[in-house]
């Protein structure tokens, strides 16, 4: 797998999933067919088929309304150009301030909202058939910039040397986590998991403050507006099991 972190089942592990992926076997399951370019919403989160097959240029979309998701397929069938989807949303910019005069100067910016994180997918697969690269993005949402404080009038009558221009703008909002991926599969997949499998799990970038460098001045002013954090990557782990 392309841009992984690999990590070795234990025993205890392998006999847990083993089991699921043999229970699969034995009793049919539904199947799913994604058709040449359509891009396809699951609705749910426990997904559990006989066959799971995405035509040339297929999107799968997770749903996003949950946390996590579960696909445990008896086979998996990849054409060209595939992806399965489950990024985190965006926050929201917040709101600028109003403008005000020197007299009144709290009417700051609001902050931005912060990104979600992406889906946390589960693949569980017992036979695999990759005719090309098929990418994972689970990054997550990026944060909301803060809102910009309003222009500030300036008055003569009055003693403060330094005076802003511009009211607090508000903080940016945090990224939303990327989304964490569990891939099981017998042992002789090994290598087509690593070379056609490709995994986008970023975290999304914080959203900026809501006052520009250039108009932090004076800097004590603005010192406790603050750009969102990054959310964390995904973690990525693959469990090849053998029979």
């Amino acid at each position: 797998m392309k841009k992984s972190r690999l990590a070795w089942v234990t025993n205890e592990m392998a006999s847990v999933i083993c089991c699921l992926l043999l229970a699969s076997a034995v009793n049919a399951q539904p199947s799913l067919r994604i058709e040449k370019g359509v891009r396809f919403q699951l609705t749910g989160d426990t997904f559990l088929l006989d066959s799971l097959v995405m035509e040339d240029s297929a999107v799968l979309l997770m749903d996003t309304r949950y946390k996590s998701c579960l696909i445990r397929a008896n086979f998996f069938s990849v054409g060209n150009q595939d992806i399965i989807i489950g990024i985190g949303r965006d926050g929201k910019r917040g709101s600028d301030g109003a403008d005000a005069s020197i007299r009144a100067l709290d009417l700051p910016g609001k902050d931005g909202t912060s990104g979600t994180p992406g889906v946390h997918l589960t693949l569980n697969l017992s036979k695999v058939a990759l005719q090309a690269l098929l990418a994972i993005n689970l990054y997550g949402g990026r944060g909301g910039d803060g809102g910009q404080g309003g222009s500030i009038v300036q008055h003569a009558a009055t003693s403060v040397a330094e005076r802003p221009n511009q009211g607090h703008g508000g903080s940016g909002g945090d990224g939303g986590n990327g989304g964490d991926v569990i891939i099981s599969c017998p042992a002789e997949l090994e290598k087509i998991i690593n070379d056609k499998i490709i995994v986008n799990v970023q975290g999304g970038p914080g959203g900026k403050s809501g006052t520009p460098p250039e108009l932090k001045t004076p800097a004590w002013y603005y010192q406790n507006e603050r750009n969102g954090v990054a959310g964390r990557e995904g973690k990525v782990t693959v469990l090849y099991l053998k029979r």
